[in-house]
């Protein structure tokens, strides 16, 4: 499931990175500084349908995110 399409207050695990264009390689990198590689854990804090943007929280930080970016993150649903 995409990181943008998360329950509020849902953790998943990252799986993958939607890449598809050259450029994407910025797209990547940018994720890993911000800390998300595969396996991270993903917890869905705020989503408004109206704003074009979530926040996020993964280990040791809150990020906000456009969901043109979160849908292209995908995560497995952590069970509890």
């Amino acid at each position: 499931m995409a990181l943008a399409t998360q329950e509020k207050g849902e953790t998943g695990t990252v799986s993958s990175i939607n890449s598809e264009h050259g450029r994407d390689r910025i797209f990547e990198r940018r994720l890993m500084d911000m800390s998300f590689t595969p396996c991270t854990l993903a917890k869905l804090v705020k989503s408004v349908s109206f704003h074009p943007s979530i926040e996020i929280h993964v280990p040791g930080s809150r990020l906000a995110l456009g969901r043109v970016m979160a849908e292209r993150i995908f995560t497995e649903k952590k069970e509890k």
